[in-house]
């Protein structure tokens, strides 16, 4: 009976407390319902840190609790100033690329580039599709440049079985320039023209030189022009400049049209193929004209021989009828005016591809018979040496030097 008085007394316990509102513990249900929900937030806000803790987003306080959260404005702040940096440095950098391209388009050396597309088709030229070979395609008139026999220049052959021959009056009248040809005395005035891709220089006053020749005429020059590199050859080989002088007025006989004086010119004056000079003129030829200058410093020595030929002129129309002169002596000439004058000539220069020379006699003149040349240069390197000076737009000073005394090819 106690024990069931006990349990009725237990129960009776509870029963009051559920109807008072309370748990175990003298927890009223309210305030189980507020821990339960004050824990379920802590999980709820324990959640987000978590996951920016994982993002890297989150941060700690003083005391190393991971509750500090990085304010938005805090974690853009970096980039919104990197951005504009970037963006400012990369359109600085496109800006002086530009700048730099337009100068360089603009200021570059063009001369050594070739464009079909802007070449005038009409007017010959020493390049591309209006170059020496097809000169005869460009005009009726220029037909005799392919179909002509006398055509110059020429590759002048000294082997056996070839057009040399030395002539009757080797070694005898007519053996020298000095019996065919007379320069002025003292200095001549000289004006400058661009003619036919080059400067054509004239004489003023007087003649530039007279010829004579028995059986072809009397003629006087009154212009000279250089061609860079030499038109002519000998055995294949040739110089980096040959200066021609044009005879043309006078009286002609045996249907000759003229005479066409030609020396040889070197840039280097101290190699195996020319003499030493002795002399060294400053000219402003290449520069300023008018002008005063000696003819004779533009010749080898008229003691010496030369060769002479039937050819035609070098360039369109290629009129045959002409006697060509060729001395067997050098002018040396120092490498600032050959490459001045070379830098007043477009690339690849003025001088015509050797033509054949169809059986014609080449007549060897002077003391002696012509040595074997030993040139420096062959047709393909000479080109290619003074390609740096078509390549520069420099102008340095011209000088002119010439051997007193006379060194054969």
């Amino acid at each position: 009976m106690a024990d069931v008085a006990v349990d009725a007394g237990a129960g009776a316990g509870a029963a009051s407390l559920a109807a008072a509102g309370t748990g175990p513990g003298g927890v009223t249900r309210d305030e189980a319902a507020e821990v339960e929900r004050e824990t379920h937030r802590e999980e709820n806000a324990a959640l987000p840190l978590k996951r920016r803790q994982s993002e890297g987003t989150a941060s700690t306080d003083s005391q190393g609790r991971a509750n500090v959260m990085v304010e938005p404005h805090a974690q853009n702040k970096r980039p919104k100033l990197l951005y504009p940096i970037l963006f400012l440095i990369l359109g600085w950098l496109m800006a002086v690329g530009f700048l730099a391209g337009l100068i360089y388009e603009v200021t570059k050396d063009r001369s050594l580039y070739y464009d079909p597309s802007e070449q005038n088709t009409s007017q010959w030229s020493y390049i591309g599709v209006t170059s020496p070979p097809f000169w005869a395609n460009l005009s009726d008139e220029f037909t005799t440049c392919a179909k002509g026999r006398l055509q110059s220049p020429i590759n002048v052959n000294r082997g056996i079985n070839s057009g040399w021959v030395n002539s009757p009056e080797d070694n005898d009248e007519l053996g020298t320039l000095a019996d065919i040809i007379t320069l002025p005395s003292g200095t001549v005035t000289v004006q400058r023209e661009f003619e036919n891709f080059a400067p054509m220089f004239y004489c003023e006053g007087v003649p530039c030189l007279n010829v004579n020749i028995p059986g072809i005429g009397q003629f006087s020059s009154n212009s000279f022009m250089f061609r860079t590199p030499s038109e002519h050859v000998v055995d294949a080989f040739g110089t980096e400049a040959e200066i021609q002088f044009y005879a043309t007025d006078g009286s002609a006989e045996n249907g000759y049209r003229g005479v066409i004086v030609s020396a040889f010119m070197v840039l280097n004056a101290n190699n195996s193929f020319s003499n030493e000079s002795s002399t060294s003129t400053v000219i402003s030829l290449f520069r300023d004209t008018p002008l005063e200058i000696r003819i004779d410093t533009l010749l080898p020595p008229l003691t010496g021989g030369y060769i002479a030929y039937n050819g035609s002129l070098s360039y369109p129309p290629c009129t045959e009828g002409y006697r060509y002169v060729i001395a067997k002596g050098l002018v040396a000439l120092a490498p600032a005016v050959g490459e001045y004058y070379a830098s007043l000539v477009s690339y690849p220069g003025n001088a015509r591809n050797t033509q054949p020379d169809n059986g014609r006699a080449v007549l060897n003149y002077g003391p002696a018979a012509l040595p074997s040349p030993q040139p420096t240069l062959t047709p393909e390197t000479r080109r290619r040496e003074l390609s740096r000076a078509w390549s520069s737009r420099s102008r340095p000073a011209a000088e002119y030097t010439r051997s007193e005394s006379e060194r054969e090819l």
